[in-house]
């Protein structure tokens, strides 16, 4: 369930991604992510959703981990740097990264403006984590 917090720089609440919308979104787009064991292309597309809980909504590791069938820590900690390291030498995942990022930081109101999601400010790297600076996560 998403939680409702406030920004320490506004009084504008904001609301943090799910990993379950998380989830969603990288299943749509890559196929599914929530499967037993880890034959390829679930794990690499699990990896990335794991990737993208972690740096765009600040889902610690053990709860990313439950999510994804229980996973152990470590392991989600494996998949964040695998993707990290992909990430640098890899235009192609580095230009999918940014779309999905977009794609889940910002939503359509009626009015056509973009909101933009942010991770909660008690997540020791939330101070740099700004609607400037989330496309570059």
């Amino acid at each position: 369930m998403a939680s409702l917090a406030f920004a320490s720089s506004s009084s504008i609440p904001y609301r943090r991604l799910s990993i379950g919308e998380i989830d969603a979104v990288i299943s749509a787009r890559l196929r599914p992510t929530r499967i037993h064991g880890n034959a390829q292309p679930a794990c690499f597309n699990r990896q990335v959703a794991m990737y993208l809980a972690k740096h765009l909504a600040g889902w610690s590791t053990t709860m990313i981990g439950r999510f994804y069938n229980g996973r152990d820590h470590s392991t989600v900690i494996h998949s964040i740097q695998r993707i990290e390291a992909l990430r640098e030498s890899d235009p192609d995942l580095d230009a999918l990264l940014s779309e999905l990022n977009d794609q889940l930081t910002r939503r359509q109101d009626g009015s056509g403006e973009k909101k933009v999601f942010e991770a909660p400010t008690k997540v020791p790297y939330a101070s740099y984590i700004t609607s400037t600076n989330l496309l570059r996560l």
